[in-house]
Formats: C-alpha cells, structure tokens, sequence
C-alpha cells in the first residue's frame, strides 16, 4: 500500500476576494503531513475539476463566502465524475443554512465543516478519505487526463528506469532563485505556446516539510488560468526529502508527459542558491531564470548554475535596469564559457515580452 502523504486540493469557488481562512486550512493541513495544492481565489468548477484531476488528489476542499455554494459546489462533484475522478472525495467549508446542508450532502458533498471546527477534525478527515480511495482506487480505464494522472502518481511512487532515459531537448527544466518570476515566465510560455497550437506539460516542485513530511504546492496558482486549457497539464510534485530538491521522479515523469504527447514539458525546481544544479540531471535542457537586484558580478561568477545552464532568462524585463543586467550576464559567460554561445534572453513574463522570442529560441 502506498505510503506518500495524502494529497488535498483547497480551492475557493467563485468571486471570493479574499482567501485568509483557505490558507490557514492549507498550512494546518501541510503541518499534519498532507501535500496540500492551493489554486488561489476566483475558480470557476472547471478549473477546480481539472486541478484535481491532474493532480490525481484524494480529496477536494471546497470554500466560498459569496453564497453560491449550492450553484457551484455540486457541479465540481458533477465535473469530476465526468472526468473520472468519482473516487474523489469532495468537502466544504463554510457558514451554510440548514437548507442548503441537505441539499449539499445530496449533491455528493461528502463533508461539511462549520465555523469552530478543529483543524485536528479537518485534517483526520482528509487521511480517512486518503486511506479509503487508495484501498479502492478505481481501475485507470477512464478519461485518458485522469489515466495519465494515476500514471504519474505510480511514477512518483516508483521512478524506475531513470539510468534508461534518453535526453529529451523538449524537456525544459527551469531553475534560479526563489522570487524571480519562475512560475510567471512558464504561465507567459504556456500562453505563447496554446496560440501555436502546441500542448505544453507541467511539473512544478516545491519543498518538502522537514518537519510535518507535508507539503504547500502552490506553484500552480499562477498558471490557474489555463488550467482548463485543453492541451495543458499541470501537476505539482513535492520533495519529499530529496537531495538537490528535486525528486528522482521528475525525469520518469516528464518523459511519461511527452509520450502522451505533449510538445514542451517545462520543470521547475524549488527556488534554488548557488550550487543546486540537481534538475540539470533530469532535462534534457536547462533554464537558469535570474533578476536585476540578484546580485552584482562577483555573485553571477559564483553560480555553479551558470556553468550548466544551457540557456539564461533575464526576468521582470517590466521592472527596469533588465538590459544592464543582461549584459552583466552575458559578460560572465564570456569569461566563464568562451567556447559556447549560451543565449540570454530578456522577458517580462507579467507583460509577455521577450516570451515569443525565448520559446523560438527553445525550438531551435
């Protein structure tokens, strides 16, 4: 049976503006060992609904204060047996009228949190409904996303055959820094690829508790508005102890993405310092994402991710000073690595610029 963390998706549902009690849910959920993946507010069920799937979680916590729960929480249930996830358990949090209750619970929601409920409550609940689904999981024969889904939780359990991968230069791993725009660039790279009519893959990695074994996932929050993209797949992967900060899985994953086939499968590494460089081994090519304010000169000579990336992507080129730091980069890799022609682009993943030109770029 298998041992990993039970994985639960908390996602607010329709125009909440505000998402301070979701996230407290989140952190209890990752202190009691759960791998917890956040899609931030303003969800439509559609994009509820593919979240989980991809993410092949064993349960969904629903929460919304604008009072359109009995619209909006019965057609995740409704969304998810249609795409074959009926084996996912669905439960709410919220201030519901008596009324509303039944009607919920006769919709399929499994569970219904109120006001004064105990985290510990909360968080039983969701390795119960963990244990029964993996105790029963249904045969893959459904919906073909949902079947690749369970395909990258058995790889995540068992990532057998690493040694035996070749090098896939449509494997893009991305790497650099926390805070320097990471998962915005990939959003931008998505949106670029969907107008060329590519399918893009998606694996995001984030730590590990080192305490709890739980996660917070929640990479996936700025690529949220194209999760209902048909031709995207995104799933989150945490840690779980590895060295580097990035799990063995990764490379068996992505590989398993492009034999679904999807053209780009980009992988982002936990925010990084100077010497991890573990992703390089899992891509076939790799992405060293960097900022203006990073550091000056002697800071880039010290990177070992410079000495390995095949490409470096200046980011927040909508902030300024992005064209001076550039050529600080491009400077160092003329000392560091005369014989090679590491490109440098610029991009500004809030406004899109520079997107176009780093995706031809990869495709060269």
């Amino acid at each position: 049976m298998s041992v990993s963390p039970p994985r639960i998706l908390i996602a607010k549902a329709g125009l909440d503006g505000h998402d301070r009690g979701a996230l407290l849910v989140c952190l209890a959920l990752r202190d009691a060992g759960c791998e917890v993946l956040y899609t931030g507010i303003r969800n439509t069920p559609a994009q509820i609904v593919a979240a989980a799937i991809q993410e092949d979680v064993d349960g969904v916590g629903l929460s919304s204060l604008s009072g359109a729960h009995k619209a909006l929480f019965p057609r995740v249930v409704e969304g998810l047996k249609a795409a074959g996830g009926a084996d996912i358990a669905v439960f709410a949090g919220g201030i519901f009228p008596k009324a509303d209750q039944d009607a919920l619970l006769k919709a399929g929601i499994q569970k219904l949190f109120h006001p004064g409920t105990s985290m510990k409550e909360i968080s039983d609940f969701c390795a119960h409904v963990a244990q029964e689904r993996r105790k029963n999981t249904l045969a893959s024969n459904g919906p073909s996303i949902s079947a690749l889904a369970a395909k990258l939780s058995s790889l995540e359990e068992s990532p057998n055959g690493k040694s035996a991968l070749k090098p896939d230069p449509r494997i893009i791993g991305i790497t650099g820094p926390g805070g320097t725009g990471k998962s915005t660039m990939i959003d931008a790279l998505i949106g670029e690829a969907i107008r060329r009519g590519q399918k893009v893959g998606v694996l995001c990695v984030d730590p590990s508790s080192i305490r709890s074994g739980g996660a917070f996932l929640g990479d996936r929050i700025r690529m949220q508005r194209h999760a209902a993209s048909e031709g995207v797949f995104v799933r989150s992967v945490a840690t779980r102890g590895s060295a580097g900060g990035v799990p063995a899985c990764v490379g068996p994953m992505a590989h398993a993405l492009r034999e679904a086939g999807y053209d780009w499968v980009f992988v982002e590494s936990v925010g990084t310092g100077q010497d991890q460089v573990e992703i390089r081994n899992h891509v076939g090519r790799m992405i060293l994402a960097t900022a203006p304010g990073q550091g000056d000169a002697i800071q880039i000579f010290k990177s070992n991710a410079l000495e390995v990336a095949d490409l470096v992507v200046v980011t927040r080129a909508d902030q300024g000073r992005s064209e001076e730091y550039a050529k600080e980069v491009r400077a160092t890799l003329r000392a560091t690595r005369r014989s090679e022609n590491i490109p440098v682009v610029v991009v500004s993943g809030e406004r899109g610029t520079g997107i176009g030109s780093l995706l031809d770029t990869l495709a060269k």
